[in-house]
Parts: C-alpha cells; sequence; structure tokens
C-alpha cells in the first residue's frame, strides 16, 4: 500500500492543476507611528545620542507560503502551506511552515475509497552562499495516516488506518533566480536524512515554482 500511495503521489506531480509557490522573500512592510517633538531640549538629544541598535527588526519579519493540487486517474491532492520567518542576517533566515495536505484515491486491491489529512511543522533554515544559491536544513514533525490490511470476520482483507507521527530530516539546497521586479522562480532539491516507509516524499525531493513579492 505504501508503494502504490508514492507512485500516486508521483503522479500527481505530472498533473498539477494549480500552483502559486511563493519563497523565503515576501517581507513585511510596517508602518512606523509619527514622531512628534516635545522641546527643543528633546530634539537636540535625539540629534546628538548615537541610535540604539536593535536585536530585533520588524523589518526583518516576512511571510510567504505554497498552495497547490493535482489529480491523476482517481486520486487528487489539494496542499497549503503558510510560512511566516525572519532574516537574521543577509545571509540566514529562518522561517516556521505549518502544513496542511488533503490527499484522497482508491485502493487498487479491495477498491476502498480513502483520504488523509497530513498535518506536518517544520522549521526552515537557509543560508546563502552566493548570489542566490543557498543550503537548506528542515527539521520535520508530520502526523498523517499509515494503512495496513487486516482480514474482518467474514475473512475478507480490509484497508485500515491509523494516526502516527512521523520526524523528517531534509538537507539540501537550491537557487533563486530573478525575472523582472519583484518576480523570479527558484529550484530546491531535499534529501530525507530519516527516510522511512512513512515518509510522505520519497527521495530525492524536487520542488520548483515561481516566487512573488509585494
Amino acid at each position: 500500500m505504501i508503494a502504490y500511495l508514492w507512485e500516486v503521489k508521483k503522479k500527481l506531480n505530472y498533473f498539477i492543476i494549480s500552483a502559486l509557490l511563493v519563497g523565503l522573500s515576501l517581507p513585511i512592510k510596517q508602518g512606523f507611528g509619527q514622531q512628534f517633538d516635545l522641546s527643543d531640549t528633546n530634539s537636540t538629544e535625539q540629534q546628538t545620542k548615537p541610535p540604539k541598535k536593535r536585536f530585533f527588526k520588524t523589518e526583518n519579519i516576512f511571510v510567504g507560503g505554497s498552495l497547490g493540487g493535482g489529480f491523476a486517474s482517481g486520486a487528487g491532492m489539494f496542499q497549503v502551506s503558510p510560512i511566516v520567518g525572519y532574516s537574521f542576517t543577509e545571509r540566514f533566515q529562518s522561517a516556521m511552515k505549518v502544513s496542511y495536505t488533503y490527499l484522497y484515491g482508491k485502493d487498487p486491491f479491495t477498491l476502498q475509497r480513502y483520504a488523509d489529512h497530513v498535518i506536518a511543522t517544520s522549521l526552515i533554515n537557509r543560508y546563502v552562499v552566493y548570489n542566490g544559491v543557498f543550503l537548506q536544513v528542515e527539521p520535520e514533525v508530520m502526523n498523517r495516516n499509515a494503512y495496513s490490511y487486516e482480514r474482518n470476520s467474514l475473512g475478507v482483507e480490509e484497508l485500515v488506518s491509523k494516526r502516527i507521527n512521523v520526524f523528517n530530516l531534509y538537507v539540501g539546497g537550491g537557487a533563486y533566480l530573478n525575472f523582472s521586479g519583484n518576480t523570479g522562480g527558484f529550484i530546491l532539491l531535499l534529501y530525507n536524512l530519516n527516510q522511512t516507509e512513512n515518509s510522505f516524499y520519497s527521495n530525492p525531493h524536487i520542488q520548483a515554482g515561481f516566487t512573488v513579492g509585494f
């Protein structure tokens, strides 16, 4: 069953019906309140005092995510993955990603319909090596269905499932390519160091798409 589900997911990659992929490049533009001078003395002191260095800067916060789906011969998938993160330096970014995936299809052996709600939380860490080329480490905790076959009281095999937690550790890298203005594209290749039969993606996991900045 696991092998069959992997094949379904591979087919879905070739039948993408909608995809809007937004990378880690969407800064939140914050508006600051107007500053009023209370007195000439305060104004003079503000000019002479050096600006304080802030560890946390709201302008370094960024949001993004992805939205997509697909179908193939009785099976389908819908996925949404919002992201919020922080740029610690020009080269290093870290972001929290929460993914929800709805997956459905039909088992070829029992002809039972199945559906799965896959929920995952991961921490994306990216380091820009040179000119848009970056390295990435992404630990992830995923909750999903694990499938197996059991014989019922009539001696007929049935498809059964139970919820399990899966830990994945993705490592790899990718590259950004700016097109024009705030648009661009990216390609990402990840390898799961903790790959098991219950991992959602097979190694290597390749992503590609477009980025749009606001």
